[in-house]
């Protein structure tokens, strides 16, 4: 059974979001414990945090030029979402170097750390709105461009691995010209009114 190359994004993303968790607070508790190997687990879980983050951001690209949104409120969500996960993402990498010059952690990089987390529960949110709201990368939905997301089988590796290029070429070029135009979180913005339930 094949998936599409714009399906990996939702696939990597839960790396980060597992581990930062578990970075932070094994930190916490061996901080405050003294145990010194929840404070090893809490670093190493930082760096796998970061590689989980890169590899997230980047397939994020790529899953951008694949979907089809319709209305200013789902670009908003989608320029917000990815905006700030690469700022959560170069964060996490400052992190790790952090980190790894301290046996335990500071409370400055503690205290950053809980940002991080907010800021990732927040973006998860946003990511979720997406797809079960606006139908980003929904088939059914019309929420998938085919052509940007060719199916991830042997025969098409070529297509798959020229278009997730593209696309990375293309969300970059993307990500500068709204930041040019002064969009980091357009979703914050507004307070859009919530579905009846």
């Amino acid at each position: 059974m094949a998936t599409r190359l714009h399906v990996l994004h939702p696939m990597l993303v839960h790396m980060p979001l597992a581990l930062m968790p578990v970075a932070i607070g094994a930190d916490v508790l061996g901080k405050f414990t003294g145990q010194r190997g929840l404070c090893e687990l809490g670093r190493r879980a930082m760096g796998l945090t970061a590689v989980g983050g890169v590899l997230s951001s980047v397939s994020g690209l790529v899953a951008q030029e694949a979907v089809h949104l319709e209305g200013e409120e789902a670009r908003a969500k989608l320029v917000t979402h990815r905006n700030l996960n690469l700022g959560i993402t170069a964060a996490a990498l400052v992190m790790v170097g952090w980190r790894r010059r301290m046996k335990e952690p500071s409370p400055g990089y503690l205290l950053s750390g809980f940002g991080g987390l907010a800021g990732l529960f927040y973006t998860a949110w946003l990511g979720g709105e997406l797809v079960y709201r606006h139908g980003a990368g929904v088939e059914r939905a019309g929420g998938v461009r085919e052509e940007k997301s060719p199916e991830l089988l042997p025969k098409n590796a070529r297509r798959v691995v020229g278009t997730g290029a593209a696309n990375v070429r293309e969300g970059a070029k993307h990500v500068v010209e709204e930041l040019k135009d002064g969009e980091v979180a357009p979703q914050l913005r507004f307070n859009p009114p919530m579905p009846p339930s």
